[in-house]
């Protein structure tokens, strides 16, 4: 507890003062009596009364005077001192998912890095955790106020990073080989698959590669070098599957990827389900851009469908569903400025969101950080992608921004593929800066936690109110005590 003004507790002295004036006016009056032998035959009083009463109305006087002096003197309590911010940034790529001889992944080991990280704060500290990848988790880490900024990631920038500490949890021994390109050429009834293996290793290695149902081969790789070969693909239309025999990588996503054809099948609600015209209208102009020659089908046949929030997603495939502002209704916008939330990866991958105006539907309830679309996996196995903000709501409105097809092309790409040359598109190709290893190993400097200066003023709540409360609490019950005796 602290006193904001301690010189006022000199009214204390006021308190021997008052128990001098109250015993002055309550002492005995001499009364003169002609004898005392009418006494000898009173019974003796009992021993308790006899006995030296409390004072309550003293008692009362001096609880008042002492809390209104207390009060002056502006006493705090202090339930936490002042504190620091300590902002989080875990790198979230797909190389975090790589796992080290030990069978840990970095992940794991970041998530290790974060709960030492917590268990080292002082009770007052705040630790603000947030996730990003690639280049942006050095930026994720300076935005917003804190008092030491923290990058928790597989390797160390390339770049120094002054004013942010970086954790490295890689894996020195780890190794992996991976597919990093892959394209469909048909001639006549032939179709052949070109792909590129990387080998990203501190040896050269032996690489088998083979295509579901056609070609394979045994490709020598140099150490982190790239071989590429072409290989059969068996006759038809349907999808080509391409595996890479790595059983001893750290990373498995990389080890297969498919060639399906590039029409993209999707499917577009009407306004009789939910969805305005001129929200359709807007997504089928933004396909013919991102996805040109797809085609409308049946939601049943659909690889993507678009719609509200009742639309469901096929098995397999995707939905996107929007949430449009009702018409003659107000959104709720987000305040020019106002933190945005870092869209999930890879569909927020590329989006510059800072100068959005967001207008969302009331039913949204959305919030600072101002969000800009939900992933939610449906129980068949689709994923339904949920745009929150109105695409035509705001000044201007994002679907007049070059934000509005990235996103759409984002989608695309994560259920669809990306395009190839051959007029294929593929699936499970992850970029290559991404599904590097990182094998850096540091950990969080302690002079750095030490030395970071407080951020957060402490916790204080005043006790003036309470003690003015009780001083008027004391004087009223002496004055009801005096009214009482008056009207005995």
């Amino acid at each position: 507890m602290a006193l904001l003004w301690p010189f006022a507790l000199v009214g204390l002295l006021a308190l021997p003062v008052v128990a001098w004036l109250h015993r002055r006016l309550t002492r005995a009056v001499p009364v003169v009596v002609p004898s005392l032998r009418f006494l000898a035959d009173e019974v003796d009083a009992d021993r308790d009364a006899r006995r030296r009463r409390v004072d309550l109305d003293l008692w009362l006087a001096l609880a008042g005077c002492a809390a209104v002096a207390c009060a002056a003197a502006g006493p705090v309590w202090r339930s936490h001192g002042a504190g620091r911010t300590v902002r989080v940034v875990v790198d979230d790529g797909p190389a975090m998912a790589a796992r080290g001889l030990d069978g840990s992944t970095a992940a794991a080991r970041a998530e290790a890095a974060v709960a030492r990280l917590r268990a080292r704060l002082a009770p007052e500290d705040v630790l603000a955790r947030v996730a990003a990848a690639g280049d942006d988790v050095v930026a994720a880490a300076r935005r917003g106020g804190a008092a030491l900024r923290v990058v928790v990631s597989d390797r160390l920038p390339a770049l120094a990073t002054p004013g942010v500490e970086v954790v490295a949890v890689g894996d020195p021994a780890a190794r992996n080989a991976g597919l990093v390109a892959a394209a469909a050429t048909v001639a006549g009834t032939t179709r052949r698959v070109f792909v590129a293996v990387r080998n990203d290793a501190a040896d050269a290695r032996v690489l088998r590669v083979a295509v579901a149902g056609g070609g394979a081969a045994a490709l020598d790789v140099a150490a982190n070098g790239v071989a590429s070969t072409t290989l059969d693909a068996p006759a038809g239309d349907g999808p080509i599957v391409v595996r890479l025999d790595d059983p001893d990588g750290a990373l498995a996503a990389d080890d297969e990827v498919r060639l399906v054809p590039s029409v993209l099948r999707v499917a577009v609600a009407g306004p009789d389900e939910g969805l305005p015209a001129a929200h359709g209208d807007l997504v089928r102009r933004t396909l013919d851009v991102v996805a040109p020659g797809w085609v409308a089908v049946a939601p049943a046949e659909a690889a993507l469908s678009v719609g509200v929030a009742a639309t469901v997603a096929p098995a397999g495939g995707a939905a996107l569903w929007l949430h449009p502002v009702a018409p003659g209704a107000t959104g709720v916008r987000a305040p020019a400025g106002a933190a945005r939330e870092r869209p999930p990866a890879p569909f927020g991958d590329d989006l510059d969101v800072a100068s959005l105006d967001l207008v969302y539907a009331r039913d949204v309830l959305a919030s600072a950080p101002w969000p800009l679309l939900r992933v939610r996996t449906r129980p068949a196995g689709g994923t339904a992608v949920e745009v929150l903000f109105d695409p035509l709501a705001g000044a201007p409105p994002p679907a007049d921004t070059a934000a509005w097809p990235i996103l759409v092309e984002n989608v695309v790409t994560a259920v669809a593929g990306a395009p190839t040359p051959g007029g294929f598109r593929v699936l499970g190709l992850a970029p290559p800066d991404r599904a590097r290893l990182g094998r850096d190993r540091r950990d969080l400097d302690d002079a750095a936690l030490a030395g970071a200066a407080p951020d957060r003023p402490p916790v204080e709540r005043s006790l003036r109110a309470p003690l003015l409360a009780l001083a008027a609490v004391s004087w009223a019950a002496l004055w009801g005590r005096g009214g009482r005796r008056r009207v005995a």
